[in-house]
């Protein structure tokens, strides 16, 4: 989703952000937003440095992974505006594709 339509989203939720609050902090993957700056902390708080080394240890290759999961940032390119895209040892280059 790209333009106004993407806009007029990301305002609805900072502006619903407040309210949600009261549930508590933290994402869900398939429920991300696609805008966190800190989403090792958001997803697995206090556990990511050892799920990292968990991560490195018994899958060096990358093998599993996706956007917000542990070890992603090793492979995730940072973009001007924040945000994070694959680079070029992303999953795809690991499955030779």
């Amino acid at each position: 989703m790209t333009g106004s339509n993407a806009t007029g989203l990301r305002e609805k939720a900072a502006e619903l952000s407040p309210q949600l609050a009261v549930f508590g902090d933290g994402q869900y993957p398939n429920e991300a937003n696609a805008d966190l700056t800190n989403w090792q902390n958001e997803f697995w708080g206090s556990n990511y440095h050892r799920l990292l080394n968990i991560k490195r240890k018994w899958d060096p290759n990358n093998m599993f992974t996706c956007r917000e999961c542990v070890g992603a940032e090793d492979w995730m390119t940072p973009q001007s505006d924040g945000s994070s895209s694959h680079g070029p040892n992303g999953p795809s280059s690991v499955l030779g594709k």
